[in-house]
């Protein structure tokens, strides 16, 4: 072979390694873009996933488990300790003044554009949006279809025409509304919804709520129109002291059951006709009106509020494939994934039509011209409560709407005093597994177990551990809002007992809690024993903490969530399920000490 035929082979060759090696390279980049997480927070995003995954193979959207009991307040303590994952979600649209701090402003990407300006407008702090809303469910006023066809009522197009049926229907024997206010929340949302028909629906109004919540502005001065509305629904009937004395369920059910034409309350309707099966009495909505002229609102409550990290700015390819699905979320076929009944949400988007068959068909006409607010949620968080039991004192006669105004001026003093009860300081920042160990600690010691056990949450194989412990503790104060975030499955479920042999016990860490046959199990976190691992997770040792190994034979105490066990674990270990309530139980607990800091490991 000549000199100049070999140099050609050798470049030849060269020129096709080098393009299968950046080939290789182009797949392997495309196989191997780094996750992009998100906060799974009460969200199924199965159906999202695989339609992103559909469009943009090569983006991994990594879901994080969070099934505790508070989603919301766990999405706020993780951005105020500016610890968010790479796209952000939270229920409600708060945290107005950090939201730069944390997140990248979107006002600047053509996708913004697919939004109504509405919902954008409402997102939007000082020219910059940060969140975007995700398909809302509609909140307004629910009547009795059925009864008013019976009747020949029409439905209320204004304060007046309400006022004037409400005595109508009185003077039928039945009762104008049926009002939830058991939930305190409810009587906060009264209020303040009532305010949004006119007064906080303006610019002036969203200026008082700046002030109000900065303690510069009384409560009298952006809520007397309101206070007016509700005293005189009060007078003309539709609410009344039977409605502050019933309890939820009672008053859900007095409206199913046909003896009310109406219903109040801070949520959805889940199904609008009397049965599952869609018979019986059908329901509708209509907005909440004001005493004003054009004076009607209905509450717009996204499913989520989605932003992007701003840690996502040091990594381009990382940002690049948030973007994408921020784009994918900004089109019609990224909304609905997200939606397991369509016709219960209505999206932000442009050209998005309201579907016939849809509750909120009737109302189109108010969505569309702009007559919706967001839920008076976020910036009021530290007052809902005391305000809403003190509107539920009024309307059961016990005090004056000049009372409330008052006492809700007293009540944000203190919020803003920092009045809200510190239980104790953790000295550090706890990983999830050293919070579930401090949880299953707290178990044991208020058992008197010999073990405390709790499970860690998460996803195997697609499968979500709905009872692990999800949550992270970060360094500083802890208050009550903070711990019930913690919290892992219901809140307020019972601290059971297994009593299992040492044998029992090391199978059970081995396998780890299994949720599904033929699924990996999540791992265990003990307290009261040192578990050594062998690199396959085989157990090598257990070691109680007086130092003596475990007995294969003898039987052990071991103190456990509730659901954080199979039923055939519950059967092995004799389970009993105690008096003790698992929140009542680490409250009480944390109490007592003046702080908490991680405890040494019990996995090695």
């Amino acid at each position: 072979m000549n000199q100049k035929r070999f140099l050609r082979k050798v470049l030849s060759l060269g020129m096709i390694s080098c393009l299968l090696l950046a080939g290789c390279r182009q797949n392997q980049t495309k196989d191997t873009h780094e996750p992009i997480s998100i906060l799974s927070a009460g969200i199924n995003y199965s159906e999202f996933q695989k339609k992103l995954k559909e469009k943009y193979p090569e983006i991994n959207l990594q879901i994080i488990s969070y099934t505790g009991s508070n989603s919301t307040g766990y999405a706020q303590y993780l951005f105020k300790n500016h610890d968010i994952p790479d796209i952000y979600t939270v229920s409600v649209f708060g945290m107005q003044d950090i939201q730069s701090e944390n997140l990248i402003d979107l006002s600047g990407y053509d996708f913004l554009n697919n939004y109504k300006t509405a919902d954008i407008k409402q997102v939007t702090i000082d020219g910059s949006v940060y969140m975007v809303p995700a398909a809302s469910t509609i909140i307004g006023m629910y009547y009795n279809q059925t009864m008013f066809e019976k009747n020949g009522w029409k439905v209320p197009q204004n304060f007046t025409e309400l006022k004037d049926l409400a005595k109508t229907i009185q003077a039928k024997g039945i009762d104008p509304c049926s009002a939830q206010f058991e939930l305190p929340g409810n009587g906060f949302f009264d209020l303040l919804t009532m305010a949004k028909t006119n007064y906080l629906s303006t610019s002036e109004g969203l200026q008082w709520e700046r002030d109000f919540q900065a303690g510069k502005i009384t409560a009298k001065e952006g809520l007397s129109e309101a206070m007016k509305t509700i005293q005189e629904l009060i007078d003309c009937g539709m609410l009344d002291a039977q409605d502050a004395r019933q309890s939820s369920e009672d008053g859900l059910k007095k409206f199913k059951n046909g003896q009310s034409a109406f219903f109040l309350n801070a949520g959805t309707l889940i199904k609008f006709s009397q049965n599952d099966d869609g018979t019986g009495d059908k329901y509708g909505i209509m907005p909440f009106y004001g005493r004003g002229e054009d004076s009607s609102v209905l509450i717009n409550k996204p499913m989520a509020y989605f932003g992007l990290s701003k840690e996502l700015e040091k990594n381009e390819q990382k940002k690049a494939d948030a973007i994408k699905i921020m784009e994918f979320l900004a089109t019609s076929e990224g909304q609905n994934a997200l939606i397991s009944k369509q016709q219960s949400y209505v999206t932000p988007l442009k050209g998005d039509e309201i579907d016939k068959n849809s509750p909120f068909y009737e109302v189109q006409e108010y969505i569309r011209n702009g007559h919706t607010s967001t839920l008076a949620y976020a910036g009021y968080e530290g007052i809902i409560i005391d305000v809403g039991r003190k509107v539920q004192d009024w309307v059961a006669g016990n005090c004056q709407g000049e009372d409330v105004l008052a006492y809700m001026d007293q009540v944000q003093k203190q919020n803003l005093g920092g009045d809200t009860e510190s239980i104790t300081v953790a000295n550090d920042n706890f990983t999830i597994e050293q919070t579930t160990q401090l949880l299953a600690h707290i178990l044991k010691e208020a058992t008197k177990s010999d073990i405390g056990m709790l499970s860690v949450g998460g996803y195997h194989d697609n499968m979500e551990n709905t009872t692990g412990v999800c949550a992270k503790v970060f360094k500083g104060n802890i208050t009550l809002d903070i711990l019930n975030t913690w919290i892992p499955a219901e809140y307020g479920e019972a601290v059971c007992i297994l009593t299992l042999s040492g044998k029992d016990l090391q199978t059970l860490l081995e396998s780890g809690l299994i949720v599904k046959t033929g699924v990996q199990g999540f791992d265990y976190i003990p307290a009261g024993i040192k578990v050594r691992k062998n690199e396959d997770g085989k157990i090598q040792q257990i070691t109680l903490d007086d130092g003596s190994l475990l007995d294969e034979n003898k039987k052990y105490t071991i103190a456990i969530d509730k659901g954080a066990y199979t039923n055939e674990i519950a059967k092995k270990g004799q389970v009993q399920e105690t008096d003790l309530l698992v929140s009542e139980v680490v409250t009480e607990y944390l109490k007592k000490q003046t702080s908490i800091s991680p405890l040494e490991s019990s996995i090695s």
